[in-house]
């Protein structure tokens, strides 16, 4: 994500909606508040915390920055099966 440097990935259990909502929080601060959440309330699992949190700031923080400013930045987490998707459109 950041120029070569790789993400490391420790899984251990954690709320994956909560990481992505902190996340868009955060970014909302710098960008202003363009950034929707869609999913779950909770979404408890075994995940990459921290590579999942660098992610979601990686693609949404370029959506910001590269979409158009009155664009809403909508971040998508969506369980099916054994398995999560997570979008990010602008």
């Amino acid at each position: 994500i950041k120029a070569g440097q790789p993400i490391q990935l420790v899984v251990i259990h954690c709320d994956l909606a909560s990481i992505v909502k902190l996340s868009i929080d955060e970014l909302a601060l710098r960008h202003g508040a363009r950034f929707r959440f869609v999913g779950p309330d909770s979404l408890p699992g075994q995940w990459s915390c921290e590579g999942i949190r660098r992610v979601v700031e990686n693609l949404a923080s370029n959506a910001a920055k590269y979409g158009a400013p009155e664009s809403p930045v909508t971040v998508t987490l969506r369980p099916f099966d054994s398995r999560v998707l997570l979008s990010v459109h602008n």
